[in-house]
């Protein structure tokens, strides 16, 4: 499923297409109106910064109760205004690992201009944390290379 805030970009970029359900709302409306929803992952790409923090850590909140793991991907140093006249695009709020210290069982990485944290929900997981992020650290993700020019693809 998809949470997509921005109806125009449903359409053009054809998230019909990719997603089994696009929903069009905001996230944190999305979430109160859904709470008996379960997730194995609920990743939130690109979507903090664009809500205050305080509704933000609400929903990261409410997703620690409704989904074993949830991965935030975030920018950092990107100052981001409204674009082609979308208010929703402009980034409202920073992001870094000293938010999540309320958080007891999460792990993150940082990629010069991204950050990337995984949070351990309260819902069962066929993976515990520790051995999801070693075999993470050792694949051959971009964020772990991202230093060594020679192997960016």
């Amino acid at each position: 499923d998809l949470v997509e805030p921005q109806s125009r970009y449903v359409e053009q970029f054809g998230l019909r297409a990719l997603y089994d359900e696009v929903h069009v709302e905001a996230a944190d409306q999305w979430m109160a109106n859904h709470l008996d929803s379960a997730f194995d992952l609920a990743i939130l790409g690109d979507c903090l910064t664009h809500m205050p923090k305080s509704v933000g850590l609400d929903l990261l909140n409410a997703l620690a109760y409704r989904a074993a793991y949830t991965l935030v991907v975030v920018p950092e140093f990107i100052v981001q205004g409204s674009v082609d006249g979308v208010a929703g695009e402009a980034h409202v709020s920073v992001w870094s690992e000293r938010d999540l210290h309320w958080h007891d069982l999460w792990a993150w990485d940082n990629c010069r201009t991204t950050s990337f944290f995984l949070l351990r929900g309260y819902l069962p997981a066929p993976v515990p944390l520790a051995d999801l992020v070693q075999r993470v650290n050792a694949s051959q993700l971009p964020v772990h290379e991202f230093h060594d020019p020679a192997r960016q693809v």
